[in-house]
């Protein structure tokens, strides 16, 4: 009845694991064994010596991230801007990531509005003043083309196909939108950095008592500022405040306060959309 021994293997890329789980190497895989490979894997059961099964999932596997304090005026001063923020989440449409991408083996999220709208996200970006330029792209506080520079790493195969999409569905309200796959090292040192604009990482959300709520990646230096005390990083405005008071609150409460704070948390990531969860 007991485990006699654990051992973990760390490999190159993501790649390697699939071959290694078709191979029949693998008893337990967490994140890279997405939804996506699960067809090439039942394919090769019999081959390799193995019965591929999906378990639970314990964090939300493909969450949408704007660094909000990146160091740059005219990119801060949209995506900060909240009615950016929602008009982005309104040209999600998560019905059919959910379907291309996870076989309708998920439901769309609760902790932000999964409401799929295009004209609803127009009316935001036109309410911002972001005018549609002669490219068809809409136009940033200083005239020129705004652009949001994906940069995400292999360290989940549905990333890129997510990242294919999203670039489909803000070129819909006018956003223009790229899309780059570095290396995993060298977007952990980016991230550490605050030098990522924009990306794509998954996060314990649905276990809240972890208190991570991307907020490393949405507003590094806001973070470090709350982590330090306020010996590093940037002083954040006061809504953000709010949110690290009540991360606080869920932290040091008691369960059946914790339970209210966390109620209190979701309201607040549901109006401010800081981030945009799946």
């Amino acid at each position: 009845p007991y485990i006699d021994t654990v051992r973990s293997n760390y490999v190159q890329d993501s790649e390697m694991i699939g071959l290694k789980i078709i191979a029949g190497e693998v008893d337990l895989s967490r994140e890279n064994a997405a939804l996506v490979k699960m067809p090439l894997y039942r394919e090769n059961e019999d081959e390799g010596g193995y019965q591929a099964l999906l378990a639970d999932m314990h964090n939300t596997p493909s969450d949408i991230f704007f660094n909000l304090t990146y160091e740059d005026d005219i990119w801060r001063e949209v995506v900060q801007d909240k009615r950016f923020r929602q008009a982005v989440n309104y040209s999600i449409n998560r019905e059919e990531i959910i379907d291309s991408l996870y076989y309708g083996f998920a439901v769309p999220s609760t902790i932000t509005d999964s409401t799929y709208d295009v004209d609803k996200a127009n009316q935001l970006l036109d309410e911002m003043g972001m005018e549609i330029g002669p490219d068809g792209y809409r136009l940033g506080p200083d005239g020129e083309r705004f652009s949001v520079p994906f940069e995400i790493a292999p360290f989940a195969p549905d990333f890129q196909p997510l990242a294919e999409l999203l670039v489909e569905y803000l070129s819909d309200v006018g956003i223009h939108t790229t899309t780059k796959t570095i290396d995993q090292a060298l977007w952990s040192e980016r991230n550490a950095a605050n030098q990522l604009q924009a990306s794509i990482m998954w996060t314990p959300t649905t276990t809240w008592y972890q208190n991570n709520f991307g907020q490393g990646l949405w507003g590094k230096l806001w973070n470090d500022w709350w982590t330090s005390g306020g010996e590093q990083g940037e002083e954040p405005p006061e809504e953000v405040k709010k949110f690290f008071q009540i991360l606080n609150r869920v932290k040091v409460s008691p369960p059946n306060e914790a339970l209210e704070a966390v109620e209190d948390l979701k309201n607040n990531i549901y109006e401010n959309t800081w981030y945009f969860v799946h």
